[in-house]
């Protein structure tokens, strides 16, 4: 890895990964339900930031959420939730790469390969 792709997350980088992810997000959910994706309560996509990690979750109201991933503040690396409070352990990939769906999918990162 590059000394560019180690870098700390800024704001900027933060505001648009969860953006991407957003947009991953609402064309799977509208490949999965067709016709019925307009009849559906809206998920948005938000970041909560921690000390090392930015806990990325899906939110359909106050008590309707779930974690979609982290990301990893000093490196930008994207990790799976093991639960609310955590990441697994072992990158899926970078919220610098080119292809974010590579990494992630409609519900979350992707599982190893």
């Amino acid at each position: 890895m590059s000394q560019a792709q180690i870098a700390p997350v800024t704001a900027q980088e933060l505001a648009a990964h969860v953006e991407a992810t957003q947009q991953i997000h609402d064309q799977g959910v509208r490949d999965l339900l067709g016709d019925d994706y307009e009849n559906r309560r809206p998920t948005r996509i938000l970041a909560i930031e921690g000390r090392k990690y930015a806990k990325i979750i899906k939110s359909r109201g106050p008590s309707d959420r779930s974690v979609h991933h982290f990301v990893n503040m000093e490196t930008g690396e994207i990790l799976k939730a093991a639960n609310w409070k955590s990441p697994a352990k072992h990158a899926r990939g970078n919220i610098r790469q080119a292809n974010l769906a590579e990494a992630l999918q409609t519900f979350g990162a992707r599982y190893l390969r």
